[in-house]
């Protein structure tokens, strides 16, 4: 008579493929350990929404709680395989501790300006060389070397931009607020991100700003103001 044991057994030979840990194969070639099997599935609730393979594994090595992390023991830890189980811990930060190992704290400072500036010029898609194949890709597909030159694209924009907002003249004034509103935010935030400035009001185009111990009022379009350029 096969055996849970004598099935462990048989997981270990020839099964990288994994046909062995199939329910078909388990249903077909171990018929005797299925009333078992669904009685220890059916006992244990907390197994009922497994995959098969997770269930067999319990069901196998008698394992009727759920494997939490060795270090934190609130997270549960990922199942690799019916060999080998599951890993110990949740995350490499506890798999670190649990084996005594000092982790850094992530550094909360922002990245420097001549990092993200040597990310840039490494980026792939910067380079000449994808900009030409995005060209002649465009060339190919669309007879100019950028789609939105393309006729048949400016028909389908224009098309969408009156199914949604009705006309062009519509369009134009919804996208004009929305650019205001984006440079007023820009503004009010060199304003503030000055210490000696900080942001009271504005009325149209002119705005109330206090500086030190009084207020004083600007236009946003007076260019000769520079209020968060450092000294």
């Amino acid at each position: 008579m096969k055996t849970k044991e004598s099935y462990i057994s048989d997981l270990k030979i020839d099964n990288d493929s994994g046909k062995k840990s199939n329910k078909s194969y388990f249903l077909k070639t171990y018929p005797e350990l299925i009333v078992d099997f669904n009685n220890f599935i059916n006992l244990n609730t907390c197994l009922k929404d497994f995959k098969f393979i997770i269930q067999l594994y319990h069901y196998l090595h008698n394992i009727s709680t759920l494997n939490f992390c060795k270090y934190c023991h609130t997270k549960t830890t990922k199942f690799v395989s019916l060999n080998i189980g599951y890993r110990d811990c949740c995350c490499e930060k506890c798999a670190a501790l649990c084996n005594g190992v000092k982790v850094k704290e992530r550094n909360s400072k922002k990245i420097k300006p001549q990092k993200i500036k040597k990310e840039r010029n490494n980026d792939f898609r910067r380079s000449q060389e994808y900009i030409d194949k995005i060209k002649n890709l465009n060339i190919i597909k669309y007879n100019c070397s950028c789609s939105l030159h393309n006729p048949d694209i400016k028909i389908k924009t224009l098309k969408t931009i009156i199914d949604k907002y009705g006309s062009v003249e519509n369009f134009n004034k919804y996208w004009g607020t929305i650019k205001k509103e984006i440079a007023l935010h820009k503004f009010i935030k060199s304003i503030n991100s000055n210490e000696n400035y900080e942001y009271i009001s504005h009325e149209n185009d002119i705005f109330t700003i206090r500086h030190l111990d009084h207020e004083f009022q600007i236009s946003r379009f007076m260019k000769s103001l520079r209020l968060n350029r450092k000294k």
